[in-house]
């Protein structure tokens, strides 16, 4: 599951920071998630005997510490201050992502995939979702994972019930998939611990089957577009409390004109009110 917390806290209270140099604030609060994560499963994946990559993770902790100082993360004096406190966020996010892919393939390789295994069938696949949060988590899931020759498989969890997905990117060879990155919603994966979901291969690939009307639905949410509007939706309601989220209609800002005048290399964003909507 992606890592808890990528958005800073701050932003709900000091919203008018994300206009300065908005690129260094997000990097800043991605990699600083990321790298909790990533010693996170390091540290889990040396109880199971793997040594603890200290090296790695002391070089990624300096360069983020180096980059959200004062006059880098506040606002640089110059664009070159800018670019090398990317830079240094940049080798940090590296760092961390070699960490814990190490430590997950680890954590993973002595993960229990065969007792809870809804077929024994050849070719059926799994999938480890690992949580390094403290507590129970649902979220999203995106997987990136490489066949061999599939014309289409379904993806279940460890009762054996179909789980949906939606296939982001498809490399098709010879009709057959031979990779696929796809989406799918993880449920009650516990916490510092992992789920189990197994890609069970098909004889057919999986289509999109068209579908009336104007809404769509998940076990949360009901909402509604108007096509009139260019898609501007029209309602959003939560199934459980009736409660109506929209007043007149969301999503029609399509675009807001930046003031070229008054932009500084990129580090700040400014408007010039000029407005392009999906419903004019």
């Amino acid at each position: 599951l992606p890592p808890v917390g990528v958005c800073p806290a701050w932003l709900s209270l000091r919203p008018g920071e994300m206009a300065a140099q908005p690129a260094s604030k997000m990097a800043h609060a991605k990699t600083t998630a990321l790298l909790e994560q990533a010693e996170t499963f390091a540290t889990l994946a040396g109880i199971t005997g793997s040594a603890f990559p200290d090296s790695a993770l002391d070089a990624a902790w300096r360069e983020l510490l180096w980059a959200s100082e004062t006059d880098r993360l506040g606002f640089s004096a110059s664009f070159e201050v800018f670019a090398d406190g990317l830079s240094a966020y940049r080798r940090a996010a590296a760092r961390a992502r070699d960490v814990m892919g190490q430590s997950l393939g680890v954590l993973a390789r002595s993960a229990d995939t065969y007792t809870h295994a809804p077929s024994r069938d050849d070719g059926v696949l799994a999938l480890v979702v690992f949580n390094g949060a403290s507590f129970v988590r649902t979220g999203l899931v995106r997987a990136d994972v490489a066949f061999d020759q599939l014309r289409g498989f379904r993806l279940v969890d460890e009762a054996g019930a179909n789980v949906p997905y939606a296939a982001d990117e498809v490399v098709v060879s010879n009709q057959r998939i031979a990779r696929m990155r796809f989406s799918f919603v993880a449920r009650d994966v516990p916490p510092f611990g992992y789920a189990t979901y197994y890609i069970i291969p098909e004889t057919r690939p999986a289509v999109w089957s068209a579908a009336e009307g104007v809404s769509i639905e998940n076990d949360i949410y009901v909402l509604t577009v108007n096509p009139k509007l260019g898609g501007a939706i029209s309602s959003l309601k939560s199934k459980e409390t009736k409660v109506e989220f929209v007043t007149g209609t969301l999503n029609d800002v399509v675009a807001r004109a930046e003031d070229e005048a008054a932009y500084a290399g990129g580090r700040e964003i400014r408007a010039s009110g000029e407005v392009a909507r999906a419903s004019a």
